[in-house]
């Protein structure tokens, strides 16, 4: 017995859905769809470093950020929120944080060097 889309499809033919980026699969037995996996996104630190800074700016917003470099609002939000919480650290002096550094490079060398 064929069924219609058997015949307008054909039997065993892959059909991909650009619009929702899945595949559907034609079988003997009926329908089978799975999902396309997405290739993830690799930026460069100065990349992230060039929108972070014009995202600190705040003269745009992050929608116009985002349309302008190609990078998801809520992505451009946790680059600059690393940043804030980083930026402390970058003006240390010899305090506590170089201190507590130098202390577990030496274990460091002391256990593996």
């Amino acid at each position: 017995m064929k069924r219609r889309h058997d015949t307008f499809f054909g039997k065993g033919r892959t059909i991909v859905d650009p619009k929702f980026q899945t595949i559907l699969s034609l079988q003997l037995g009926g329908y089978k769809w799975s999902k396309k996996m997405k290739i993830r996104k690799k930026y460069t630190s100065e990349f992230e470093a060039k929108v972070m800074i014009a995202a600190m700016k705040e003269d745009r917003t992050m929608s116009e950020l985002s349309s302008e470099y190609g990078v998801h609002p809520i992505q451009i939000g946790l680059w600059k929120k690393i940043a804030l919480r980083n930026l402390p650290k970058d003006f240390e002096r010899d305090g506590a944080g170089q201190a507590k550094e130098r202390e577990q490079q030496f274990l460091i060398e002391k256990l593996y060097g």
